[in-house]
């Protein structure tokens, strides 16, 4: 039950009873209702402020596992591209001069993908990390088509080590006549076996003797 409330009258000099209208209610009513709202208004953006709801936290979480992997495959992408290089540096300057081939033109390695067209499905989506997406995309592209160009080159390299192989067992490396003991490969100076005649002669002699023949091989027949 509601209390009875009086205020003294200095006039009649007795206590009077307060009397509320209905329009003080509706305006006290109305006054607490906006106090209330406005209260949880601000709680709300004091919340909202400075607390994050769960949704917030999740999302908050994923990016920075997000964050986490992209960190961990760049490293990973130098560390590949590295390998790659010293790779790329053998086949130019040890495989490739051994074998007596022109190293790969470093423009050829380092030749471009493709331009934007290449990611427009990605683009058209509009991520809103798409340049960290694209980024990542472009460095898998350009180590994979330098792969490719050093998988190319090791190829030609093998095809070149395999031509050299026949080319060495072809050349002759055992002496063309039979010297067990090896004394000499060469015969000495003095005098020769004519080949016609086949008596000893001075090697001037033979040379004089062979030179009326070497000429008239050389005339042309009438």
């Amino acid at each position: 039950m509601a209390r009875i409330k009086y205020y003294y009258d200095t006039e009649t000099c007795k206590y009077e009873r307060i009397k509320t209208s209905t329009g003080d209610i509706v305006l006290n009513t109305l006054g607490i209702l906006s106090l209330t709202l406005a209260l949880a208004v601000g709680l709300l953006i004091t919340y909202s402020t400075y607390f994050e709801s769960p949704k917030e936290l999740m999302l908050k979480n994923e990016v920075e596992e997000l964050e986490y992997y992209y960190e961990k495959l760049q490293v990973e992408m130098i560390q590949l591209n590295e390998r790659l290089s010293n790779m790329e540096y053998r086949d130019d300057n040890i495989y490739r001069v051994v074998l007596g081939a022109e190293p790969i033109d470093y423009t050829i390695r380092e030749a471009g993908v493709g331009g934007s067209e290449r990611y427009k499905s990605i683009l058209d989506k509009n991520i809103i990390h798409e340049d960290i997406l694209i980024s990542l995309l472009q460095s898998v592209d350009r180590l994979k088509r330098k792969v490719y160009i050093e998988s190319k080159s090791q190829d030609e390299v093998v095809e070149l080590a395999r031509n050299k192989e026949l080319l060495y067992a072809s050349i002759p490396a055992i002496q063309p006549v039979s010297n067990k003991e090896l004394i000499r490969i060469a015969s000495g100076f003095g005098r020769r076996i004519h080949p016609i005649y086949k008596v000893k002669k001075c090697i001037r002699e033979l040379i004089s003797q062979l030179q009326p023949v070497h000429q008239s091989i050389q005339q042309p027949m009438e």
